[in-house]
């Protein structure tokens, strides 16, 4: 199973209302109109949105170019290396956390916002409405 799809999937997903706000510039498509297309539809056009000035053209280069500048230092945990970078075919439970873990790490990042903890939506939701 190649995880590249999951990868550009988490992206999206991470840069959500970008993506949709290009696909309404770009595609011309209402947000009601994106969200109505079949998944590969809708990939299908929203893997061409970096090809295009907008913002997710934006987002892409700027992470390329942090990426480009920054050290590689060993300060992530060694489990967030557990899935390589090639075609993936049965993954093991601990490359399924590992995925997890970078996705959350790199929507979250500890040096930005600090260590948080994942709680179940039901409790968070619950925490809203009472502001606790």
């Amino acid at each position: 199973m190649q995880l590249a799809w999951l990868r550009e999937l988490l992206w999206m997903a991470d840069h959500w209302e970008d993506v949709l706000s290009d696909m309404s510039a770009i595609h011309r498509l209402r947000r009601k109109e994106a969200l109505g297309l079949t998944p590969p539809e809708f990939f299908s056009l929203a893997v061409r949105l970096p090809h295009y000035a907008g913002a997710v053209q934006h987002l892409v280069m700027r992470e390329l170019q942090q990426r480009d500048a920054a050290p590689q230092a060993p300060s992530s945990p060694a489990r967030l290396h557990a899935v390589p970078d090639g075609p993936i075919t049965d993954p093991t439970e601990e490359q399924v956390d590992a995925i997890r873990e970078r996705a959350r790490l790199k929507r979250f990042n500890p040096r930005e916002y600090g260590e948080h903890k994942v709680v179940p939506l039901d409790t968070a939701m619950r925490e809203v409405r009472t502001g606790a």
